[in-house]
């Protein structure tokens, strides 16, 4: 039986006809790491089984390869009247798209959601443009779940910045079991997965790699933004899980 590095790097002894055939078996087998370790986070749903999944989002691209080849099935960016599916996969796509997901979805199904980062310094700037803040009346009136504000030259802005506001929506809509995770460093290289509704976990990050005065400060910050609802504006790659009720 061949070892793992016997089967990723052929021994030297081969000839180029036996080597030409394992190295397309190693390339092949590296490709399928790499898809499988970019949905690592289905390890966080009940079963790591897919089954029938629909995506929304960019196309090609590592996730939706990584769908289809670990999917029982996999429908990309169209879905028939009467389709239903365990999964909807949302890839940086605009919350508007949460009531599609919801009614996909058959009850107990997930939703697993990939968020664009939030524009901070858009946020701060649209926050002192508008007064009052709508309430979540006016949220609850719409069908995805936002609400939009006039800004002075018409435009409409979103005003789901944090994260609870996110949980809010989702909650109005139908979801339940939300949770937020921050993958670590970007979506498509993740290293961590760290919940954000963890204080320990968010502890754990914010003091590493060393307790000098740099990480102190680090540490700090980003517990002050942790406990004022205000990390969404640092963590550039955050997902949310979701459970349909």
């Amino acid at each position: 039986m061949p070892t793992q590095n016997e089967i990723l790097t052929p021994v030297l002894s081969e000839t180029n006809e036996t080597a030409a055939p394992a190295n397309k078996t190693a390339r092949r087998s590296d490709h399928e790491l790499q898809l499988a370790r970019r949905i690592d986070w289905r390890f966080l749903l009940p079963g790591p089984y897919l089954r029938r999944v629909a995506y929304f989002g960019r196309e090609p691209g590592a996730l939706p390869s990584a769908l289809k080849n670990f999917s029982e099935s996999l429908r990309l960016n169209s879905v028939a009247e009467n389709d239903s599916f365990d999964l909807v996969v949302l890839h940086l796509i605009e919350a508007s798209s949460l009531a599609k997901a919801h009614k996909l979805l058959v009850p107990g199904g997930f939703l697993y959601w990939e968020m664009k980062p939030i524009d901070w310094a858009a946020s701060l700037h649209n926050f002192k443009k508008r007064s009052p803040r709508p309430s979540w009346a006016a949220v609850e009136a719409t069908e995805c779940g936002l609400a939009t504000v006039p800004h002075k030259a018409g435009l409409q802005q979103n005003v789901l910045n944090l994260f609870h506001d996110h949980v809010a929506a989702l909650e109005r809509l139908g979801f339940c079991d939300i949770e937020i995770y921050w993958l670590r460093p970007n979506f498509e290289a993740c290293l961590e997965i760290i919940p954000m509704n963890e204080a320990a976990a968010l502890d754990y990050a914010f003091s590493r790699p060393r307790s000098d005065l740099a990480s102190r400060l680090k540490f700090a910050v980003g517990r002050v933004m942790m406990k004022s609802g205000l990390l969404a504006h640092l963590v550039p790659c955050f997902s949310l899980i979701a459970r349909k009720v």
